[in-house]
């Protein structure tokens, strides 16, 4: 459940996408391969009625390692921190860590 801001989920089968906002849900079934993105910064809860673990694959459905999968998330937002106009506060927040990257 999106808490606050909004995030873009699409799922593989049937092709279907959606916008969520504040109170917004998606329901899907175990290893239903899908992509959420937050359109602006959000939180969200993530609830499961069973073990909850995360399965990266590449554009044709194969699985891939973690590793693998967020080396090119990481770099893209790197870069796109690096050439982003500095605030008015003398720069921004940029921080990295096992889970991710975060920009603000």
């Amino acid at each position: 459940m999106i808490v606050t801001g909004s995030a873009k989920i699409e799922m593989k089968d049937p092709g279907k996408t959606a916008i969520l906002g504040p109170g917004g849900f998606a329901m899907m079934p175990i290893k239903h391969v899908h992509q959420f993105t937050c359109n602006s910064a959000c939180s969200a809860f993530v609830s499961s009625d069973t073990t909850f673990d995360i399965h990266y694959v590449d554009a044709s459905g194969a699985e891939i390692p973690p590793d693998a999968a967020l080396k090119k998330k990481v770099a893209a937002l790197v870069a796109s921190a690096l050439h982003r106009q500095p605030s008015r506060t003398g720069g921004h927040l940029v921080s990295l860590s096992s889970n991710g990257l975060f920009c603000q």
